[in-house]
């Protein structure tokens, strides 16, 4: 039996891409008709209902659902799984485009390996990809090895996930993000993948290229300090909080080697963000931050 999928959508006052998304996924219909559009709307105004139902009046596919106030992208990623009817759920970012001459291939992919947690490569505007695929051959679908992790999930827009398989750990999400995680309120998708990875589940790489960069909107996701994702700050606790989590997991060969590739990935983001401190520099604002965690616990 084929899989059902649903293509899930963040929207957050963009309403000129939003537009130009639907407007692609309404001609979709024509080359992939099995195809279900879930918009979650964080914005608690009328514009994108107005957009939504200028487009998807007449159509039974797509779907609205929002929230009265901004939720963050964390509790959206969350409320949209819930949300979900389909047995794949697709991540796409409104700013993105859809790669539809990858969707038939997909869909039978997924019937005849059913994987939990699929990555897939994400296009740049110049057709580049940018996101991990596998280390021994970066040219043929294989299993993510936990090393990995955060570059395979790193990204969310190409991800997709199984309904059932992902369901039982969003209430772990939500405990880390109500202590203040930081990986968990900026990264949300890396902790639902190292969750199905430490508990044997089936997560792979697909070839296939579903999303290309689109506008390239600024993102404002924020730490629970209110600090950007990308600042030196937030890079420094999005570490410590990671090793925090992965060591109350346990031991053994899957939580090492994503303790380890997690190190590795998170201090190359850190080092990024202070391309001009130094050391020096870098250990100062380090303990600066921590020292700020620590009077505020």
């Amino acid at each position: 039996m084929q899989p059902t999928i649903t293509i899930g959508i963040p929207t957050y006052k963009r309403p000129r891409q939003l537009a130009l998304l639907l407007g692609q996924l309404v001609d979709s219909k024509k080359l992939c008709p099995w195809l279900q559009v879930l918009v979650l709307d964080d914005s608690g105004d009328q514009e994108a209902h107005a957009l939504f139902h200028q487009h998807c009046q007449d159509n039974q596919f797509t779907r609205l659902v929002s929230n009265p106030e901004n939720q963050g992208y964390p509790r959206t990623l969350i409320r949209l799984i819930e949300e979900c009817r389909s047995d794949y759920l697709i991540l796409l970012a409104d700013d993105d485009h859809i790669q539809l001459a990858s969707l038939d291939g997909l869909r039978a992919f997924l019937e005849s390996e059913t994987p939990d947690f699929i990555s897939t490569p994400w296009l740049r505007r110049t057709g580049a990809g940018n996101r991990y695929r596998l280390a021994s051959d970066r040219n043929r679908t294989g299993e993510i090895h936990p090393r990995y992790a955060m570059q395979a999930a790193g990204h969310a827009p190409g991800l997709i996930v199984r309904t059932e398989a992902v369901l039982p750990y969003l209430p772990i999400l939500r405990d880390r993000l109500i202590s203040g995680c930081a990986i968990a309120a900026t990264y949300p998708q890396v902790i639902l993948l190292c969750e199905l990875l430490i508990t044997g589940a089936r997560c792979v790489h697909f070839t296939k290229p579903l999303v290309q960069e689109g506008d390239r909107c600024t993102s404002e996701i924020r730490d629970p300090d209110g600090e950007h994702y990308t600042s030196l700050p937030s890079r420094i606790q999005q570490m410590a909080s990671m090793d925090r989590y992965l060591m109350d997991k346990p031991s053994g060969d899957v939580q090492e080697e994503l303790l380890l590739g997690a190190r590795e990935n998170l201090l190359r983001k850190v080092l990024r963000a202070a391309p001009d401190l130094g050391v020096r520099g870098l250990l100062s604002a380090g303990l600066k931050s921590f020292s700020r965690r620590i009077s505020s616990s």
